[in-house]
């Protein structure tokens, strides 16, 4: 299951900013927000956007942290969270 769901962040990920994100500074995977990572404000929202579509999940406002999607491991651990898997 969190193989799937890893791969399908993977996969998001890559369509919304056209390549793979920038290589981790830790072990929380690559970052997604920030310079670092590439993910503007709207490519943000894109990403907001794919994520609820695709897992069947609503992303609060206050949940839009970098605790929950600051780094695709972070990403697919909320994910987990969310869908109460």
């Amino acid at each position: 299951m969190v193989r799937q769901i890893e791969k399908q962040v993977a996969a998001l990920v890559a369509r919304i900013l056209g390549d793979p994100p920038a290589p981790a500074n830790s072990s929380n995977g690559p970052l997604l927000l920030g310079s670092a990572g590439g993910f503007d404000s709207t490519k943000t929202l894109e990403l907001i956007v794919a994520v609820e579509q695709e897992f069947g999940i609503v992303i609060d406002d206050d949940e839009i942290s970098p605790d929950n999607l600051g780094s695709t491991e972070n990403l697919v651990r909320f994910i987990i969270l969310k869908q109460g898997v």
